[in-house]
């Protein structure tokens, strides 16, 4: 007790040091004073390591910390493995202090035990990160708020051809001109993607997407920005020979169903002259045969009618205007008036936002859907229902019926052009409505899908930006 005589302030500092171990020393190694927090820490009470050696604390391989501790020389501070009471081990920080009276004599130890596992696990979940980040093949940039370069990766290196050495403290303009990078961190809330382009040291010229994020703000500092460089020079390459080729096929397709009308309107207009020139002397089988290519030119105007309406949709530029689509679906119920009252169809619909789209192209695609509903009733009454659902940014419609519905498992397939999930001859038509609505609504930067079950009807989804409410 003579310690605690000499020091009456680390009584008090034991009791009252809050997340360290307070162990007080004699010259021997022996345990005078154990704080509460030495006890929730390594999970020892008081009684049981008073007047023990602290040898009786366990350890992993910790060559510092070996029997007891030294005079002054002995002094230390280090980190290593605690194994607690129950066996259990954590990391710690472990600071071991000489004590001395008046004279100078030395009468003891002070030995602090600090938990510090979390703080290593966030060291080595930062290690992995940074490992990560140095080996990326893309380009790995941080900046402060103005633009200033506080790190650069291998990818970095890899792509712009200037090692870390060369680019850290200059600015991002280097490699990214014309941006502001104060603008970007102040405006920018979720992560930003834009293309650049970068003329490398022998004269090319490479295309780079760039993903933009604001990092967190550590230690009260005033916040950093990312900058994730790929570069795409290739990608672009082949993204524009498959937009170019793209196009030559709309056009091909344009072009060959607009000039096989004439020819097709030709051969429909011969067979029924020839049918009614020789009425008389027709047998039954060749009036079957003439009956047949009839029905087949017919097939084949329809085909092409519909191809010709597919291939329009890219190659005519929309009237966009600003649309209410409930007055759009009353113009469609009125164009389907007998059908409706022939049938005892319930057609219902919501209050629903302005849309910034092109009319007529939104009336194709509600009159597809109502036409599709109708052709694929049940024996029940049909109802139909244009039902909207408000998301940021964007709305998205449905059209739903009761109808005999579908397998979702051939979902995909009914947005495909030409494709069928019935025979012809129960439920006619070329099977390209449903690719034209598609198209229509992708061009609007929106995207269809449907969901229904067999028997029990189908939903039909679509999502368009929205203007503002109606």
């Amino acid at each position: 007790m003579e310690i605690q005589a000499q020091n009456p302030h680390l009584s008090v500092l034991s009791q009252n040091l809050q997340d360290y171990a307070f162990l007080l020393l004699d010259l021997d190694g022996h345990i005078v004073r154990w704080s509460p927090e030495a006890e929730r820490i390594l999970g020892y009470c008081e009684s049981e390591v008073s007047g023990k050696h602290f040898s009786l604390l366990k350890y992993q391989s910790c060559e510092q910390d070996k029997s007891q501790p030294e005079p002054v020389a002995g002094d230390a501070a280090y980190e290593c493995r605690r194994i607690r009471k129950d066996g259990s081990s954590f990391w710690a920080k472990v600071i071991i202090t000489s004590l001395h009276d008046e004279n100078d004599r030395l009468t003891g130890f002070v030995k602090i035990v600090q938990d510090i596992t979390e703080r290593k696990r966030a060291e080595d979940r930062l290690a992995h990160l940074a490992a990560i980040v140095e080996s990326s093949k893309d380009a790995i940039i941080t900046t402060d708020r103005q633009g200033t370069i506080e790190s650069w990766n291998l990818g970095a290196r890899d792509l712009y051809g200037y090692p870390a050495s060369e680019m850290l403290g200059k600015s991002i303009l280097q490699v990214v001109p014309n941006i502001d990078p104060l603008s970007v961190f102040e405006h920018l809330n979720d992560l930003s993607n834009f293309e650049s382009t970068f003329l490398t040291e022998c004269g090319s010229l490479k295309t780079i997407s760039i993903t933009v994020s604001r990092l967190p703000d550590l230690m009260h500092s005033a916040g950093a920005i990312s900058w994730i460089c790929r570069d795409v020079t290739s990608h672009k390459i082949i993204l524009d020979k498959v937009t170019q080729s793209n196009k030559d096929l709309e056009q091909f397709a344009y072009v060959a169903s607009h000039d096989l009308q004439e020819p097709v309107r030709a051969v429909i207009g011969c067979l029924q002259l020839f049918e009614e020139s020789i009425t008389d002397n027709l047998s039954d089988r060749s009036r079957m045969f003439l009956s047949e290519a009839g029905k087949a030119a017919l097939r084949m105007h329809a085909l092409t009618n519909d191809l010709l309406s597919y291939a329009r949709i890219q190659n005519r530029a929309p009237n966009i205007q600003t649309t209410d689509l409930s007055a759009v679906l009353n113009d469609v119920v009125q164009s389907l008036e007998t059908q409706i009252k022939d049938n005892d169809i319930q057609i219902t619909c919501e209050q629903l936002p302005l849309v910034e789209v092109d009319r007529s192209q939104l009336r194709h695609v509600l009159q597809n859907l109502v036409e599709n509903a109708i052709k694929y009733r049940s024996e029940n009454r049909l109802e139909i229902r244009l039902s909207a659902e408000e998301q940021p940014g964007h709305c998205v419609y449905c059209v739903s019926d009761n109808g005999i519905g579908f397998d979702m498992q051939f979902e995909r397939r009914i947005f495909e052009i030409f494709q069928r999930l019935h025979s012809r001859s129960r439920y006619p038509g070329t099977g390209i409505g449903l690719a034209i609505c598609r198209r229509i609504i992708e061009r609007h930067h929106g995207r269809m899908w449907a969901e229904s079950v067999p028997c029990e009807g189908s939903k039909f989804y679509f999502s368009l930006p929205v203007k503002q409410r109606g």
